[in-house]
């Protein structure tokens, strides 16, 4: 919605995916080592991608395990809003 009032172009997930296998990806956020007593586990996706207005292109799960602490991460593909519990 954003980007029709803003006069941008839109595209649907699946054409981004399409998009995605056949141009270059540009990385907008910077990578970050995980210490080695961390567990990540993105519930079977390599990538958790997001459209630039914010949306989620899928649902997503991400849990994040330490010796001390655990900590799971919901990311709802209608809102793309993060969760944490």
């Amino acid at each position: 919605m954003f980007a029709r009032l803003m006069g941008l172009k839109t595209i649907s997930p699946t054409h981004l995916h399409e998009r995605m296998q056949t141009e270059p990806v540009t990385l907008v956020d910077d990578v970050h080592a995980v210490p080695a007593n961390v567990t990540v586990t993105t519930g079977g996706v390599t990538d958790v991608e997001f459209q630039f207005t914010g949306e989620a292109n899928a649902s997503y799960t991400i849990s994040i395990t330490s010796p001390d602490r655990s900590k799971t991460v919901t990311i709802p593909q209608v809102t793309g809003k993060a969760f944490v519990q």
